[in-house]
């Protein structure tokens, strides 16, 4: 049904020890309720982040692209 867990840890160390220290990091920000807030960003200002990135993978995804008034077209 599949190898051990230990062996697969074995056969890859590296990305078993980057999972771990990231998995060791996430348990820390929950143990300590580290929110945005503890590390300089409001939560408006991450949503704004989100929804802008969202605008441009939109748009570059559906073929638009913009130009600006000093890009005119031959």
């Amino acid at each position: 049904m599949g190898r051990p867990l230990i062996f697969e840890i074995l056969n890859k160390p590296a990305i078993s020890c980057f999972i771990g220290i990231c998995s060791a990091i996430w348990f820390y920000i929950q143990k300590k309720n580290i929110g945005y807030s503890h590390v300089g960003l409001s939560y408006e200002t991450e949503h704004e982040g989100r929804v802008e990135a969202g605008k441009k993978r939109f748009l570059s995804a559906s073929g638009y692209v913009a130009v600006s008034p000093h890009q005119r077209p031959i």
